[in-house]
């Protein structure tokens, strides 16, 4: 079972690197656990371990509670996927605290894009942490997204959070948690690097084809196709590797 609320009936299927702490932030002032104010500043350890991330087992997840409103949320595969070398390779840093990682010698603890997502597989292999964010969405949601009341995009938050307001009775705010302002795009990786990610992701992209297209290997920009546009503010800004 995901994050239940039974005085509510609500029952979250969570994913991680898909808003799922802004959206547990938000079960918790349902709950009664935080005001909105401390929502916006909670402690992500704790909110993780009150309701904690769970993979969808088909035996038990698929039987529902009486009256169980149940949605999830989901995110464009390759987005999720770089935003987890955003935060936990080049922000966090999360790989130093590996103790197989840390045992080795062939994968650098800080990779630069290319190399973490050409070598994806090795990482999760010895990282927990890059594993259990790295792992398809389907494990975390299961195969039939029909088992949803509702599904939400990540661009549709505040959809959620009205419709969790109403629910709840209450206005429910649903706060901008982990996220990071540096950008990483996928034609800034390389060929090989591309490759790896649309091979990792085919099963996402296949379970979210009403939702998501996954991108061209290469675009149009690149095969010259497009003549480049002057770049915005900010439109070239980086998180170094």
């Amino acid at each position: 079972m995901g994050v239940y609320l039974p005085d509510h009936h609500i029952h979250y299927m969570a994913t991680p690197k898909v808003a799922c702490t802004s959206v547990k932030a938000a079960l918790a002032q349902i709950a009664g656990k935080l005001s909105a104010t401390e929502a916006a500043k909670v402690d992500n350890l704790w909110l993780h371990k009150t309701y904690p991330t769970r993979r969808f087992w088909e035996n038990r997840d698929r039987k529902r509670q009486p009256d169980e409103w149940r949605f999830c949320v989901v995110r464009d595969p390759v987005a999720r996927l770089l935003s987890l070398w955003l935060d936990k390779v080049a922000g966090a840093k999360d790989m130093a605290n590996s103790r197989k990682l840390n045992a080795q010698s062939e994968l650098p603890l800080t990779p630069d894009p290319d190399f973490f997502f050409e070598n994806l597989r090795r990482y999760m292999d010895l990282s927990s942490v890059i594993k259990s964010h790295a792992l398809p969405q389907k494990v975390f949601i299961g195969l039939d997204l029909s088992d949803y009341d509702a599904l939400y995009r990540t661009s549709a938050l505040g959809e959620l959070a009205q419709d969790l307001s109403e629910r709840a009775g209450k206005q429910i705010v649903l706060p901008r948690l982990n996220s990071t302002s540096a950008r990483l795009e996928f034609q800034d990786l390389g060929l090989p690097a591309r490759r790896a990610v649309l091979a990792h992701l085919e099963a996402d992209y296949a379970l979210l084809k009403d939702h998501y297209t996954a991108p061209a290997l290469v675009s149009a920009k690149r095969m010259g196709l497009v003549k480049p546009t002057k770049a915005s503010p900010g439109a070239t800004d980086r998180l170094a590797g």
